[in-house]
Order: structure tokens, then sequence, then C-alpha cells
């Protein structure tokens, strides 16, 4: 069963004063009109976050900004210009890394090496397209024996191969 409401004379002053600035009149709180958006709780709710999650349709907007998200924040979608820029800077990457891990190699050749990375023709495996971001990001990171390890699978258009 509802609650019934106090009546109009038995509120306080500033009370009816605060209502009726706020476009409720004694008829409209009679009729039992909803006082929340007159008491400053049009966007929030009166009685916190759990309130709040009962009706989020009505206040997502505060729940969204209440609340912990959970993992690391969204990354910006990046432009297919902004994509283009950053693979090419770490083909830059991979190539130098390559350069400086095998030259000294017996059977390092730079244009094989320079193919698989940015794409290209190579000897063994024709036309490659060379390497994707993730196989740059890798080629920075490894060590010269975990390259001459990944070379030593021989297969048509392996990045790694660098004879």
């Amino acid at each position: 069963m509802a609650r019934q409401r106090r009546a109009w004379e038995s509120l306080s002053p500033d009370y009816r004063a605060r209502l009726s600035r706020n476009g409720i009149s004694k008829r409209d709180y009679e009729r039992g009109r909803n006082l929340s958006a007159a008491r400053g709780h049009f966007a929030t709710p009166e009685h916190g976050l759990k309130s709040a999650q009962r009706n989020p349709a009505k206040y997502g907007d505060y729940i969204r900004k209440r609340t912990v998200p959970s993992g690391p924040p969204p990354k910006a979608k990046q432009t297919p210009e902004e994509e283009a820029h950053e693979l090419n800077e770490w083909k830059d990457k991979a190539f130098e890394a390559g350069r400086e891990k095998l030259r000294d190699e017996y059977k390092y050749y730079e244009p094989t090496v320079e193919a698989n990375v940015y794409g290209g023709v190579t000897r063994e495996s024709g036309e490659v397209s060379g390497m994707n971001l993730a196989e740059c990001k890798q080629a920075v990171k490894m060590t010269r024996d975990q390259w001459r390890d990944y070379a030593a699978l021989q297969y048509r258009g392996n990045p790694w191969w660098y004879h």
C-alpha cells in the first residue's frame, strides 16, 4: 500500500515555496504528482547508486559516472591513415632490428629481409606481402637466436627468412 502524503498545509513554508518555485502547485501536490524533479532529482536518484541501478534507462549517465569500468579504457579507433603510419613506423623498426641482429650472419641477404618486412619479391618465395603489425612488434623484441630459430622453419613466405 502506498504511503499517504501529508497535507499541503502541514509542510513547512520554505518547502512549499521550493515546490512552488519548481512548478508544483497545491493541487499538483494533492493529486500525487512526482516531486523528485522539484526536489532537485530530475537526473539523479534520491537514494544513490542502488536506486539508480533499478532504473538504468533513466539514470544511465549517473551510473556511468559512478561505476569503475572493468579493464583498461577502450582504445580510441585509429583512422586508416593513423594505422598505416603506425604500421610503417613498426616496419622501419623491424627492418633495423633485423639488420642489426643478422648482418654478420654468413647468409644474410638484405634485399630478402627488406622484402619480408615491407613486402616485395624474394629469391626463394617470389612475391611476399610483408610483415603485419604483430610480426613487426615481435621482430623488434626478438634476439638474434630467436630470429635464427624462426628462420630455420623453411616455408614459402616465412617473414623471418634472411638468406
